[in-house]
């Protein structure tokens, strides 16, 4: 067994070590496709969460009429957006993705308040 399945950050370490190296023949190279993999997924779900996040913050904001909980909305969407923004800059082929997103989840977030006002008391 690799350090793969005992102790996974020596394990990192260890391919990155024989990467840099160019010592191929000691790359675990089914693991290390799997990882590389598993990680543009998280960064892919990551920017899902931060639009799901920002439309909320979008709707949230367009109905609500205070100042004070407007200005900490702003606030809000304005780091939401620098976070995609950032997202998007590290990961340039994640932006096809984002009409698709924003139109998910407004419908979602729309859909989710429907029925929750449909069942509202």
């Amino acid at each position: 067994m690799t350090a793969y399945h005992h102790d996974f950050y020596r394990w990192t370490q260890e391919q990155a070590a024989a990467l840099t190296a160019r010592h191929f023949d000691a790359v675990d190279t089914a693991h290390v496709a799997k990882e590389l993999e598993l990680l543009g997924e998280g960064i892919a779900l990551h920017l899902e969460h931060e639009v799901e996040q920002l439309v909320t913050e979008l709707l949230v904001w367009t109905v609500t009429r205070d100042v004070w909980p407007r200005r900490r909305l702003a606030s809000r969407i304005r780091a939401t957006r620098t976070w995609i923004r950032d997202l998007l800059r590290a990961s340039p082929s994640l932006k096809a993705a984002i009409p698709a997103l924003l139109i998910e989840r407004y419908l979602d977030r729309i859909g989710n308040s429907f029925l929750a006002a449909l069942h509202a008391p």
